[in-house]
């Protein structure tokens, strides 16, 4: 699984195996082990599903903040799907800005 093979090499410093290359990590392993603490922590929240910003059917914005990453992360389906009506349409817009 690619979470691990991250979580093992960035995180952990794992060496590489042979035809092996190091991921991609916009963080260095220290980051991920003050954030995460271990690999399976690691590997859960990146398993999960969320987004970092919702806006809610009555208008409301919210958005992760760097302090609670993981907190937002396992909490994601409960606090904004499961609490909605069935019949509510979920829209899930993905998008990345840069500034330049």
């Amino acid at each position: 699984m690619y979470i691990f093979i991250v979580a093992d090499i960035v995180v952990e410093h794992a060496p590489l195996k042979i035809g092996e290359e190091k991921p991609f990590s916009f963080y260095k392993g220290e980051y991920y082990r003050e954030v995460y603490s271990d690999r399976e922590t690691y590997a859960k929240k990146q398993a999960q599903f969320y987004t970092y910003a919702v806006i809610t059917p009555n208008g409301l914005w919210y958005e992760q903040s760097k302090d609670e990453d993981l907190e937002w992360a396992n909490n994601f389906v409960k606090d904004f799907i499961e609490c909605e009506d069935p019949e509510t349409v979920l829209t899930i817009v993905d998008c990345h800005m840069c500034h330049i």
